[in-house]
This record gives structure tokens, sequence and C-alpha cells, in this order.
């Protein structure tokens, strides 16, 4: 019985934290713009979603279409290492750590104070690849997924075999990942 009594006042208490925020003017979250256009699927953006282009430094390499050839055949192992023949390019510890403290977070700048952690940083690679019937799926989700009427705390409607919302909402940073 006290569990029950609990459960009740963390939904009515959800619900009116749900209620203040509709009211204080943030906005419930969308999954995707309102005219979203699949063919930046085929151009800027990978089948996915993500950015088909690298990076200005070069430390991300643009998407060319991931690894489509199957690297193993019927009677292989299943670990097939890709790279390894590719040498590490830096070590980060704690002696070096402040020359790269913009990409580490202080759990991992404290590992590397008091327990000796290290990374090791090898180039990055991205041969990420699926079916094409994923792909396909993915550019007519874009237009016929939703999100479900209840916004979206029910699921979504209308996706089938692949991402149901591959082209995020950018001006919704709520949405879109930007803080």
């Amino acid at each position: 019985m006290k569990r029950r009594k609990f459960g009740l006042m963390a939904g009515s208490s959800l619900a009116a934290l749900a209620g203040a925020a509709s009211s204080s003017g943030v906005k419930p979250a969308s999954a995707q713009t309102s005219n979203p256009d699949p063919s930046l699927l085929k151009t800027t953006l990978t089948p996915m979603g993500s950015e088909r282009a690298g990076n200005a430094d070069g430390s991300i390499p643009p998407w060319t279409g991931g690894v489509t050839a199957p690297p193993l055949g019927p009677n292989d192992p299943q670990d097939v290492p890709m790279f390894e023949d590719e040498a590490m390019l830096y070590k980060i510890d704690a002696s070096n750590m402040a020359q790269y403290s913009g990409l580490l977070s202080d759990g991992v700048k404290l590992l590397m104070t008091k327990f000796g952690f290290w990374i090791r940083v090898f180039p990055t690679h991205r041969t990420h690849a699926l079916p094409q019937y994923v792909y396909d799926n993915n550019a007519l989700n874009v237009t016929r997924a939703s999100l479900d009427p209840n916004g979206g705390r029910l699921g979504f409607n209308g996706a089938y075999g692949g991402t149901p919302f591959p082209i995020v909402n950018t001006d919704d940073p709520y949405v879109g990942g930007r803080s």
C-alpha cells in the first residue's frame, strides 16, 4: 500500500513539473525539423544522419561509405583486427594531460592524476556501414515518422526498418544536442 501511494505522489509530482515546464516557455521536444529534406541523407549527411564531412584539422576523416565488403568468411573467426599495423599517434597521461585538457573530462583527469590512468590515441576511421535497405528506410522515415500524439512519451509512429528521425532539429537545443 505504501508503495502505491509513493507511485501516485511521484506521478503527480512529475505531471506538475511537466505542466510547469510547458507554462514556463520550454517547448516540448520535436524529433526533427518541420520540413526535413530526405536528399540531405545523400549529400551533406550520412544515411544515418551524421555529417559526411570530416573536421577542419583532419583528425576526423570524411565518411566515404564505410566498410561494405564482408570482412569475414563463413568459417572465419568473429574477431578481425582491421587496423592492427597502425601506429599510435600519442599517449595522454598525467604528465601531458594539460596539453589535452580541453578534450578530457574532469573524471578522466582525476583518474590520470590519482590512479595513473592513460589513453592511447590512434587515427580515427569511419567504417560504419549498414545494408542499403536500412539507408532506404531512413530516407523514407524522414517524412513518414512522427512522435506519438502524447508528445513522444509513448514512442513514435510510422518509422520502419531504420532510424525514426535521422535528421534532428538543430534549431531546438533540447533536441539537436547543442547546449
